[in-house]
């Protein structure tokens, strides 16, 4: 049976099944194509999870130098206990140094002898002397 063989009722019917069979293809590729809200977070997910598994070894390699960093840390906090201990016993010159090797500065250093006040000028001489 051909084409022409059917009536022109019978071929709209056909053209109308035919037309109705390629919009629910098109629908369905669409669908398929277009995330639905569990694809696209499965997406984000997955992605997310990638960045994370390029970064890993990155933050390996970092642990010993923070390691490192976060004794130092503590060393230095250690220090600055002990000083903070003395704080009432620090010597004007001795809080000189501290201002200049650790930046702590000192608000009421002791008061100063004569050895201490040659101290506190001495550098100034040593200076003066060179140039």
């Amino acid at each position: 049976m051909s084409p022409s063989d059917l009536s022109k009722r019978e071929q709209e019917e056909i053209n109308k099944l035919k037309n109705s069979w390629k919009k629910s293809l098109e629908l369905l590729k669409n669908r398929k194509n277009r995330p639905t809200g569990i694809n696209k977070s499965q997406k984000e997910c997955e992605e997310l999870k990638t960045q994370l598994d390029s970064i890993q070894p990155k933050i390996e390699d970092l642990k010993p130098q923070q390691q490192k960093l976060e004794q130092q840390r503590d060393e230095k906090e250690e220090i600055l206990k002990k000083i903070k201990y003395q704080c009432g016993e620090i010597s004007p010159s001795y809080a000189k140094t501290l201002k200049k090797m650790y930046n702590i500065e000192i608000k009421n250093p002791k008061i100063p002898n004569k050895i201490e006040e040659i101290r506190l000028h001495k550098p100034k001489l040593k200076n003066s002397k060179m140039k």
